[in-house]
């Protein structure tokens, strides 16, 4: 059984040992495996191991728990003592923080995915800006800003993840620093989201224009009235995002025969990212 939940239930139900309503709650930890990923990728992680799950009968008898969220935030409930047992962060800061502090199995981080920034925005009756199949360079995303600002009279809004703690956030402001038309356009409002999905969610239910996201996710925003084009990674801090297993208090042959199984399907699904 695989199950997907938000850090903020997570964290709640670890406030509440007595609660026997979450399927959480109802194995022993020796038969649960938390996995902690960063909220960009939680989709195609929850995916991909709802396939591998049905394909390998050495974890049907295993509850495994994808609990996603901001990368800062995830990490903060690590350090904190949180049960998980894998961590996919969205940078390598906080892995290799974690592996300083003696928390993690492994003396360095994997990088399981190099994440790619791009544009969403909500589509006009206008002539459309055909991205194709190519990365948008600092020109052509210049010049598609410029276009969505010049439209109607309001002010525009463009939304991000926060900075602080999602390192898509980060890339995406050191980006908007370096756009002219944002420079130079004194109608825009920035709105941080808590996370990448939360962003995402401001742009869908109208309360942005645009939005930077991660390229993998234009599935979740491909419908009508949307556009998204991916950015050339040189305009903005590389991405890329690190995975570590986190130490338990105790071993179990098991439990961690499971754990390792999964790192290992997740190495191998990482080059087809």
């Amino acid at each position: 059984m695989v199950l997907t939940i938000g850090l903020a239930y997570f964290s709640w139900l670890l406030l509440k040992p007595d609660n026997a309503s979450g399927d959480i709650e109802k194995k022993s930890n020796t038969q649960t495996v938390n996995i902690a990923v960063a909220a960009n990728y939680k989709k195609i992680l929850s995916n991909s191991i709802n396939k591998y799950q049905s394909d390998n009968q050495i974890t049907k008898d295993f509850t495994i728990n994808i609990i996603s969220g901001s990368t800062g935030a995830l990490f903060t409930q690590i350090k904190n003592g949180a049960p998980f047992d894998l961590f996919l962060a969205a940078d390598m800061e906080r892995p290799q923080t974690l592996v300083k502090a003696n928390l993690t199995i492994e003396d360095k981080p994997f990088i399981y995915t190099t994440g790619t920034l791009a544009i969403a925005y909500q589509s006009t009756g206008g002539k459309e800006f055909n991205c194709g199949d190519n990365n948008l360079d600092q020109s052509q995303l210049d010049q598609l800003i410029d276009h969505l600002l010049k439209e109607g009279e309001d002010s525009k809004t463009i939304a991000i993840a926060n900075p602080i703690t999602a390192p898509y956030g980060k890339a995406a402001e050191k980006l908007l620093e370096k756009l002219k038309s944002i420079g130079k356009e004194n109608r825009v409002k920035i709105i941080r989201g808590k996370d990448i999905i939360h962003a995402q969610q401001i742009l869908l239910s109208g309360h942005a224009d645009m939005a930077f996201l991660a390229s993998h996710m234009e599935e979740g925003i491909n419908k009508a009235g949307f556009s998204y084009c991916s950015i050339d990674r040189s305009l903005y801090p590389p991405i890329e995002q690190g995975m570590v297993s986190i130490k338990p208090k105790g071993m179990n042959y098991t439990h961690q025969l499971i754990i390792n199984e999964i790192i290992v399907h997740i190495k191998n699904i990482s080059d087809k990212i």
